[in-house]
């Protein structure tokens, strides 16, 4: 496979025979595809998660499992699959438009409301003594691998890929999102300047604490 804007035909021979090409293919359990992009890989995890809310269906129904209980199923089963890999992310408003209304209609499921109730996603929230949402979660755990990232040997090749400047000319029209910008995005919403959040996260402790705390958008 070829990573690039546009679809390239690879022709490699290996003990003179052709090696398949793909356009997609799933490593380490995510979905790597040709154009470097992640929503193939969060519409992948959406439709896992969703099928494990559907064959719990019988749990969140249930009058005898308090809602407690059903939260920790939830945080147990649900999350996990959901969010597997995402701290490489890069997330859109529409992503997380997707993930913010199937965690809701989890949650709704667990209380015993349907959208017909009318029930704010606050309220919901409350009932369920969910606090942190899927988005932020993810965001504390892009934050997380950001900050592991950091703090490696420059010469090391995460942060090598992380801070590379890639030559050629700049193509026509919106540029895709860029990971690092979403790393931004999360500084903003916490109040802190990217160049003071890189000072910070040389302290495990004091950066421990900051992606900990939750952001003024959450």
């Amino acid at each position: 496979m070829t990573i690039s804007k546009e679809h390239e035909d690879l022709q490699i021979t290996l003990n003179g025979e052709q090696l398949e090409q793909v356009s997609e293919f799933v490593y380490l359990g995510s979905t790597i595809t040709e154009d470097g992009k992640c929503g193939v890989d969060i519409r992948k995890r959406i439709g896992l998660a969703s099928g494990v809310i559907g064959r719990l269906n019988k749990i969140w129904k249930s009058k005898d499992i308090s809602v407690k209980t059903k939260v920790h199923v939830y945080k147990a089963l649900v999350v996990p699959t959901l969010t597997y890999g995402s701290e490489c992310w890069t997330l859109k408003k529409e992503d997380e438009r997707k993930l913010h209304s199937l965690e809701m209609n989890c949650l709704r499921r667990i209380i015993g409301v349907t959208r017909r109730d009318r029930i704010q996603n606050t309220v919901v929230r409350v009932r369920a003594n969910v606090n942190e949402s899927i988005v932020e979660g993810i965001r504390r755990r892009r934050l997380s691998w950001f900050g592991h990232i950091s703090r490696m040997e420059i010469d090391r090749l995460p942060p090598r890929a992380l801070y590379c400047h890639v030559t050629g000319e700049r193509s026509q029209g919106r540029q895709a999102k860029k990971w690092l910008e979403n790393i931004k995005e999360d500084f903003e919403l916490r109040n802190v300047q990217f160049e003071d959040a890189i000072a910070r996260c040389k302290d495990r402790s004091a950066w421990r604490q900051l992606i900990s705390s939750t952001s003024s958008s959450s």
